[in-house]
């Protein structure tokens, strides 16, 4: 979303809210980008505006390496280059993971979202690369520290229709492992138009 355009998005559903007000219930959210070396604009973005949030999820797509910024979800050419770039696999998965622990523990004021999206986006190409990197405890750690400080799970069901991942975020495993630590777990599409809403819910509704 354009910054210009955050005053009128807040002011048209207020204005849907009363509209229909007895028919559906409807929140006001943003997906707030944690980029490693930006927390300070990010608590004073929250601060400016995390009055008028419903509901809010906190979520990694960007990973630093040398002073620049890669979007890693962005393509799969983007991706693999940023691999080449990085060095390997597996050091762009750590990186990803260090970014994603450094989002849930940095202190980003009364405001920090108390949901993390799609934990495992670093999966989006998998099936792209010539071996499957082996996370498991990264992932368990995430999870781990998700418990900790009393944050949400995005269940996220866009990585079922992207090409080259084939599963959630995160996959059903762990899905049933935050579960059993007892990390909250909320449905999200992930929908960037309106016939992606509820994709693959019904899959995913037996580990809900």
């Amino acid at each position: 979303m354009d910054f210009n355009q955050l005053e009128s998005y807040f002011t048209d559903l207020n204005r849907l809210k009363k509209q229909y007000e007895k028919d559906i219930v409807i929140s006001t959210g943003l997906e707030i980008d944690f980029i490693s070396g930006f927390e300070q604009d990010t608590i004073s973005f929250l601060n400016t505006y995390g009055m008028y949030l419903d509901d809010s999820i906190l979520s990694v797509h960007f990973l630093p390496f040398q002073n620049t910024y890669t979007c890693i979800d962005y393509s799969k050419s983007t991706f693999l280059e940023f691999i080449k770039h990085v060095g390997s696999q597996e050091a762009v998965y750590k990186l990803y993971y260090k970014t994603l622990m450094d989002s849930i523990t940095s202190p980003l004021g009364i405001y920090k979202p108390k949901r993390i999206g799609h934990i495992t986006l670093v999966h989006k190409f998998q099936h792209a690369l010539p071996e499957k990197v082996d996370d498991h405890k990264e992932i368990i750690s995430i999870l781990s520290e998700m418990k900790n400080q009393q944050l949400q799970l995005d269940v996220n069901s866009a990585g079922l229709a992207k090409p080259y991942c084939f599963e959630s975020y995160p996959a059903p495993p762990y899905i049933q492992l935050a579960k059993q630590l007892e990390v909250p777990v909320v449905f999200g599409s992930d929908a960037h138009n309106a016939e992606d809403l509820h994709q693959f819910y019904k899959e995913l509704k037996l580990y809900l």
